[in-house]
């Protein structure tokens, strides 16, 4: 998405010779082919409390929606940052952890992360420095544990232990809304949660996998051999464009690695229960049955 300033030149009412210019600051987001997919006026007025020196606004989108209207001025010292949150439709702010503004160290260091929050770098001294991590709003109210919004749930279910291999057959991915395959692939790794060694024991593309529940499920059939080893860790990726959406034929992010992970039940060794016996020897015995076997 991208903000733009628009301008408008009027002549004053009383006064045909003043020129008054209105200010109107509006959102325009974009699919990735470059279509323009909505037009939206936002607030004539900016923030409150916003010094006059501000030259640039930046506007980023959040992963569980909305967008952050931000500023920065500087001085010999320190930054200072301006974040605002918007949801897609309303016109203010709406309220969250932080309050404007907020002074950060001499570089300006701000990041918004996958799982909807932020980490800010704050100002320094001469020995310390000090970040903070703070939530961002979860304006579409769903689950961000994948670390992307699209995603509803997934079978096994994230962080499932003591999975039996004998019934997994296949996984998979509903999404939140209906979707397509494409054609990115979908991997099945295996890794050592210690050493972080792993690997890869599957990799399907898309257009061998399945979708049904109303195209919004995605299933892949497991190998008999891909989860063979018990107990050990398991995590599943897939790549950007594994699927778009099927309205707007747009590419869906990916899930990264180490995110959906599980493991699978130890295999329990079973021995025969144990036996008690008696031999018994006796004098007259007939020996010539095995020396014949000399």
């Amino acid at each position: 998405m991208c903000t733009m300033t628009i301008i408008q030149s009027v002549q004053s009412e009383d006064n045909s010779d003043i020129i008054i210019d209105n200010i109107f600051y509006v959102k325009v987001t974009f699919l990735s082919s470059g279509s323009a997919l909505g037009f939206t006026t936002l607030n004539q007025n900016l923030p409150q409390g916003v010094p006059e020196n501000v030259e640039q606004w930046i506007i980023k989108p959040l992963p569980c929606g909305g967008y952050m209207l931000s500023a920065y001025t500087s001085n010999a010292t320190d930054v200072l940052f301006y974040g605002y949150i918007f949801n897609e439709t309303s016109q203010y702010s709406i309220p969250w952890e932080l309050s404007s503004p907020v002074h950060l160290n001499i570089a300006g260091v701000t990041t918004i992360l996958p799982n909807n929050s932020m980490i800010l770098a704050l100002n320094e001294t001469v020995d310390t420095w000090r970040l903070l991590i703070v939530d961002l709003p979860n304006l579409l109210n769903v689950s961000y544990v994948y670390s992307n919004p699209a995603i509803d749930s997934t079978y096994p279910s994230i962080n499932n232990s003591m999975l039996d291999t004998s019934s997994l057959l296949y996984l998979s991915v509903t999404f939140r809304n209906s979707v397509e395959l494409s054609s990115g692939k979908i991997s099945i790794y295996q890794f050592d949660p210690v050493t972080g060694e792993q690997n890869l024991r599957q990799s399907t593309p898309a257009s061998l996998c399945t979708i049904i529940n109303n195209d919004m499920t995605v299933n892949v059939d497991v190998l008999p051999s891909t989860f063979s080893v018990p107990g050990a860790s398991y995590y599943v990726m897939f790549d950007n464009n594994f699927v778009m959406n099927y309205a707007y034929k747009e590419p869906i992010i990916g899930l990264r690695d180490r995110i959906w992970t599980f493991s699978t039940a130890p295999k329990e060794d079973i021995f025969s229960a144990s036996a008690s016996g008696l031999l018994r020897l006796t004098v007259n015995v007939d020996c010539q049955p095995m020396e014949n076997l000399k």
